[in-house]
């Protein structure tokens, strides 16, 4: 049974996807200086020193930005490479795998009953992955076709003059098939000969020539690993420069918020113990403990407060503390979280968060101002 294989070895792909390269760069290339001044310069057979200068600038320009466009196309065409060969050799190893996992059903001539033979399987298209599997009788060498979801295959040929539905007779030889349509409204006959002679051999010369001009052009148009590589370094230089840029000009434009974020106190751990212990001692906020750090996509810690004034009711306490702790943190790089405090015997608890990134202290601005920003 003949069934066509589409899964080929990478050197395949790579050498498709080369000619791809080839045929894009060869477009951008095909420049002639020489050529175009001469065409600019036609009627003109009184130039000024001064527009000759200017048709030879013209033209070397123009070359400048053919060998620019080239060498971009290489270098998108080298980054892609690896990925569109990785997706070709999966989509054909799954055609592949579909064809190979289609199991012919037995199928009887309607002629003379005898059991057929699967001959071929292939697409009917790729789009649906249609397999038609073809029958041969071994008998009287009648044909039947088959989708592989099991519905037999009917070909429908048009007239040509009249679009009308045309019957078809095969008739087969040894070096051809003759297939007569016959149209059914207006009688016109058409027929077509399918020549099953094999291709007549290539030349080797021939042949050898063009693999040497592949490969010549290959090596022009086509950046190897080592330029490959060369160009998408110099393409993530560049980013980073442009990213560079854009947060300096980013900057220079917000200069008053960033100013704001120069001025905001980064403490640790330790200096917010430091500055907490202080503070909360002036309002009889005592025993300071602070739990380990959580540190994951945000920094926490948790901490516990006794309060000393006993007289103070649950809610003075938990309000004079919030409001003590925002105010001492205001122009740090930690802030009470939102969670809440709770109070239970004079003891109370609640958690801080910690900031570092840039963006995380632009978010503790004044909203005025990271509104400005934004806009």
């Amino acid at each position: 049974m003949q069934v066509n294989k589409f899964l080929k070895d990478e050197e395949y792909y790579s050498e498709q996807y080369d000619r791809g390269t080839i045929e894009r760069c060869r477009a951008l290339d095909d420049y002639d200086p020489e050529f175009y001044r001469q065409e600019a310069a036609k009627g003109q057979e009184q130039l000024t020193e001064e527009a000759k200068k200017h048709i030879h600038l013209d033209t070397a320009f123009n070359k400048c930005i053919s060998d620019m466009g080239c060498y971009f196309t290489k270098g998108l065409r080298y980054s892609k490479k690896a990925d569109t060969i990785r997706q070709w050799m999966k989509r054909d190893k799954e055609l592949d795998d579909l064809l190979e996992a289609t199991i012919e059903p037995e199928v009887y001539c309607t002629h003379c009953g005898q059991r057929m033979s699967c001959t071929s399987k292939h697409y009917h298209d790729f789009d649906s992955k249609k397999i038609v599997l073809m029958y041969d009788c071994p008998e009287c060498h009648r044909a039947r076709a088959f989708y592989n979801d099991g519905k037999e295959y009917e070909s429908e040929t048009r007239c040509s003059k009249c679009s009308g539905l045309c019957m078809v007779n095969h008739t087969r030889e040894p070096q051809k098939i003759i297939s007569i349509f016959t149209c059914t409204l207006c009688g016109n006959i058409e027929n077509y000969e399918l020549d099953l002679r094999p291709a007549p051999p290539k030349d080797p010369e021939k042949e050898q020539q063009k693999r040497k001009r592949f490969i010549a052009e290959r090596d022009r148009y086509c950046f190897n690993e080592v330029e490959g590589h060369h160009y998408m370094d110099s393409m993530i230089a560049l980013e980073n420069v442009s990213k560079s840029l854009k947060a300096h000009q980013e900057k220079e434009a917000n200069k008053e918020l960033y100013d704001k974020v120069a001025e905001i106190r980064k403490l640790n751990v330790a200096g917010l113990k430091e500055l907490l212990d202080k503070e909360l001692a002036k309002n009889n906020y005592v025993q300071l403990e602070l739990s380990q750090p959580e540190i994951g996509r945000i920094t926490a810690i948790s901490f516990s407060v006794q309060d000393a004034k006993p007289e103070r009711s649950e809610y003075n306490s938990k309000i004079t503390l919030q409001k003590l702790i925002k105010k001492t943190l205001d122009t740090t790089n930690w802030r009470l979280m939102s969670d809440g405090l709770y109070y239970r015997l004079g003891i109370i608890q609640g958690r801080l968060r910690g900031h570092e990134k840039e963006e995380e202290l632009l978010s503790l601005i004044d909203p005025k101002l990271k509104n400005k920003k934004q806009s």
